[in-house]
């Protein structure tokens, strides 16, 4: 069985969305639920309080952009035909085209970003995903959590699974940000902490030796979660991560990314503190002992030196922020991990 919900950004559905509507139940013999965005986010919240039905799917379609019966009509006869868990479509318009990342377990970690663009014009989802999505201020933003609830689940997503035309005309200026969606830092720390959630840790980071070393692996990952909400200012969030990471094992990098944390808040002189700590258990760490799954062996130990050194006289001069800037890029020399994750601190610089 499928359900259609019509949505719209704008708080009236507007008369060519009704009509629209009109068409698939005459054609389709589907009577869509249709709706502003707000008034659709009610309904969603509704249809997770009832119990999943396994043979139902829904096609969320946003109609802002869409300009003929045929075009919609297609996207409904694909969503009645699809068998899978969730899938997404693409479309052209002119030279233009539009779709979201093919995102995995594997490399959602990187794909989740400010500056990534997803297509959730047009959606399926399987009706046990659509339960126990939390509230959200927009739809693109409660279909993505659905599809991570997918990830979770069966570990597959079909995204793009089709490309569909638009007419030229259909896609202006105005209208372009209803087909491509971005989401906020707050967003995307938002609909980080649910893939967190939903979706086992191994998976999210395989590459670690979860096998022979499970406590570093998992301190390792929350390493990565914490550069991640960093990235996205959640600092306190990161540091709940840090703090996990801590029962785990003693890391250098921790001592970094809570180094970082308070560089970022002002706190200076912690910061100055952090490095300093973290650089010396780098210093430690630059062998394999067997004890540990993680080595560090840098490229350039001349430059960290070098960073060091400048780092003491600009603290013997009381330059607190400028020290910080040189035991910072000290420890990045160390360890790739950090500008891996993207992060920067460029106001700490050591030409400042």
């Amino acid at each position: 069985m499928l359900r259609i919900i019509l949505w719209s950004k704008q708080e009236q559905l507007p008369q060519g969305g009704k009509e629209l509507a009109k068409r698939i139940s005459q054609e389709a013999n589907i009577l869509p639920l249709t709706g502003s965005e707000e008034s659709i986010l009610s309904e969603i919240a509704k249809l997770q309080k009832r119990e999943a039905l396994t043979d139902t799917k829904t096609l969320f379609l946003n109609i802002d952009s869409f300009s003929d019966t045929a075009t919609v009509l297609q996207i409904v006869r694909l969503a009645e035909a699809y068998s899978g868990d969730y899938a997404t479509l693409a479309f052209t318009s002119g030279e233009s085209f539009y779709s979201s990342p093919e995102v995995t377990t594997d490399n959602l970690f990187s794909a989740i970003t400010e500056n990534q663009t997803w297509t959730t014009k047009a959606v399926v989802v399987r009706d046990e995903f659509i339960q126990q999505v939390t509230e959200d201020s927009s739809i693109p933003s409660a279909l993505l959590k659905m599809a991570f609830r997918a990830l979770g689940e069966h570990g597959q997503v079909d995204w793009n699974l089709e490309t569909i035309s638009l007419a030229s005309t259909s896609i202006t200026s105005s209208s372009e940000n209803e087909v491509e969606t971005t989401f906020s830092k707050s967003e995307c720390s938002n609909l980080f902490r649910f893939a967190v959630a939903v979706i086992n840790i191994e998976d999210l980071f395989p590459q670690y030796s979860w096998e022979n070393h499970p406590a570093e692996s998992a301190a390792a990952c929350y390493h990565s979660l914490a550069a991640k909400f960093i990235s996205l200012g959640e600092y306190s969030s990161a540091q709940e991560c840090l703090q996990r990471s801590d029962q785990l094992e003693d890391s250098p990098r921790s001592l970094a990314l809570k180094g970082i944390i308070a560089l970022e808040t002002g706190e200076i002189l912690s910061g100055v503190a952090n490095m300093v700590s973290s650089l010396q258990e780098y210093e430690k760490r630059k062998t394999t002992d067997g004890d540990h799954y993680l080595s560090f062996s840098p490229d350039n130990l001349e430059l960290i030196n070098a960073n060091l050194e400048s780092g003491l006289s600009a603290l013997n001069q009381q330059q607190n922020a400028r020290a910080a800037g040189f035991f910072t890029d000290a420890v990045f020399e160390f360890d790739g991990f950090y500008r891996d994750c993207g992060l920067a601190l460029p106001n700490l610089s050591p030409q400042e």
